[in-house]
């Protein structure tokens, strides 16, 4: 009670409630309090006290213990949906979510190779590019609800234990040599794609897929695909699938008698005929399409 203002206490002053959700927090008991009155002459005193504490709580959140994929897998996807089944959120509060994937089995935090953000989505895919070939990666999941810095001085997101996966050994395509280049300028709608030919690590026998999309991850929205073949080269026979000044990305697949693997990489070009038109007068098309706007 503040005697200079004997209406009421300070709303501001946290310090009881803090103290109270410390011993909450960790289940102890046999605490007291101790009220005194001030009997100092002209200052307000208390003559007769009642005394109520009530004190309320809400369980954190909690992430579940139910993993996809399962806890240990093996011969996995290079881009896996992960997954925790089981959170629970007290007073069904929405709850956000935090994924974190690393090499390292003792924290996945450390060194992380994808860190999802925080979103309301309770999965996550792990975008190409991030997962090796035959590796061991370990990852978990952080929850929270609107309740997690209720006491500001510790902030809580409750994690899950830390599950592991392994990834796959398949044929893997390179973007070396891949062409077109990577943010390539092709002045036709019918451009030859093409890599470097690669060997399956187990010597199974496996089939090349070209996809050419309007997606960024060369997998959504497609535009073309070559199927399933054994040859190193695509080139489009229909001169209207892709539109001049559109831009697309390409990668390929592979597929072998344990499953479909890839994209392991991701390059983008755009199509731009009028670089064609000025390499035929004279003017390199490339240069030109790269520096369109400065002429």
């Amino acid at each position: 009670m503040n005697n200079n203002d004997p209406v009421g206490t300070d709303p501001n002053d946290r310090r009881l409630q803090n103290k109270i959700a410390d011993w909450v927090r960790a289940g102890a008991s046999g605490y007291n309090f101790m009220l005194g009155g001030d009997e100092t002459p002209g200052q307000y005193t208390l003559k007769n006290v009642q005394t109520r504490l009530l004190v309320g709580y809400i369980d954190f959140a909690s992430t579940g213990n139910s993993p996809t994929p399962a806890n240990g897998a093996t011969q996995q996807s290079f881009t896996p949906t992960l997954h925790v089944d089981g959170a629970n959120s007290p007073e069904n509060l929405p709850l956000n979510y935090l994924f974190r994937l690393g090499k390292n089995p003792s924290n996945p935090d450390d060194h992380s190779v994808f860190d999802s953000g925080w979103q309301s989505n309770a999965s996550v895919t792990v975008p190409a590019e991030r997962l090796e070939a035959n590796t061991t990666y370990y990852w978990r999941v952080y929850v929270m609800n609107t309740y997690y810095n209720a006491y500001p001085a510790y902030p809580v997101w409750p994690n899950s234990n830390t599950y592991s996966f392994t990834t796959n050994n398949p044929a893997v395509t390179s973007k070396t040599n891949a062409s077109p280049s990577d943010k390539a300028v092709v002045a036709t709608s019918t451009p030859t794609f093409s890599i470097n030919g690669t060997t399956h690590p187990n010597n199974l026998g496996f089939t090349y897929n070209f996809r050419i999309t309007t997606g960024t991850d060369a997998l959504t929205g497609s535009v073309l695909d070559s199927g399933w073949q054994t040859g190193t080269t695509f080139t489009p026979s229909d001169p209207t699938s892709l539109q001049d000044g559109g831009t697309y990305t390409w990668t390929v697949l592979t597929k072998d008698s344990t499953g479909t693997y890839g994209p392991f990489w991701v390059s983008t070009f755009t199509v731009n005929w009028a670089a064609s038109l000025i390499s035929d007068s004279g003017v390199d098309g490339f240069s030109y399409a790269a520096n369109a706007g400065c002429w």
